[in-house]
């Protein structure tokens, strides 16, 4: 290669790394879409988990595209405890539904 050629490419491959760098840095999350056309994995003590919120990634995106919660408030039946690790039985409106107990952190 003559040494024009050698620095025309060294220039249009230098505009290639810049803008494939550019637009790796651009990359991003869409907003979360919450949903709710997804089911719980259980039906009592807040043992399930369900997808609550979704995303869509433009690019290269560090972190989950998916986000979820814990479901299934109402107490499970003999044999199984009434509520799940970290959650106890607590009255809302009437009802009894296990809820996060005070001061504890919910196992995720």
């Amino acid at each position: 290669l003559s040494v024009a050629s050698s620095l025309l490419f060294y220039v249009m491959y230098s505009k290639i790394i810049a803008v494939l760098l550019i637009v790796g840095v651009c990359a991003d999350w869409s907003d979360w879409t919450e949903t709710s056309d997804f089911a719980c994995s259980a039906t009592c003590g807040m043992c399930g988990v369900k997808v609550a919120a979704t995303r869509t990634c433009t690019g290269n995106c560090s972190g989950a595209p998916v986000r979820y919660e814990e479901c299934g408030a109402g107490t499970c039946f003999f044999p199984n405890p009434s509520c799940c690790a970290g959650y106890e039985k607590k009255v809302f409106g009437g009802q009894i539904q296990c809820a996060a107990k005070a001061g504890a952190v919910a196992p995720k």
